[in-house]
């Protein structure tokens, strides 16, 4: 086994130290048997993919971080922060207006014009969804 799997290994074992839970306990969370969850720990064996995601999403790690030992860079956290924010944004916009809601193909669209939009004026995500709502419904004033 490469040394980076045994590296996958120890940040499970860190994260899971961090808790105070044991192994056994950390295996059932993630409805794995316990020699198999030790056998990551321990760097014997490579967890698949879905396990090393549902790890990273149980126990709020980034997959970067587990899989890679990369720390996520403050450039995608507020990139994350400014997504979630425009998500909340365009979907207040288009689910309290009154009108018919959004197809889903027109709703990717709105979102991703607006996140787009946000990040390289540096704008509001609630004006600028604002704005381009009312530009596609015909309602500009």
């Amino acid at each position: 086994m490469t040394s980076q799997i045994a590296y996958v290994g120890q940040r499970m074992r860190e994260t899971r130290e961090k808790t105070g839970y044991s192994q056994g306990k950390f295996a059932a969370m993630l409805e794995l048997s316990d020699r198999a969850y030790k056998n990551y720990e321990l760097g014997k064996r490579e967890p698949p993919l879905a396990v090393a995601a549902l790890f990273s999403s149980k126990f709020n790690v980034d997959l970067r971080w587990l899989v890679f030992g990369e720390e996520p860079q403050p450039q995608d956290i507020e990139l994350i922060e400014l997504a979630a924010q425009t998500s909340d944004a365009t979907y207040a916009i288009s689910a309290n207006s009154g009108q018919p809601p959004l197809g889903e193909k027109t709703y990717g669209k709105f979102f991703r014009y607006v996140l787009k939009q946000c990040f390289s004026k540096g704008s509001s995500p609630s004006e600028e969804a604002k704005a381009v709502y009312e530009l596609m419904r015909g309602e500009d004033e």
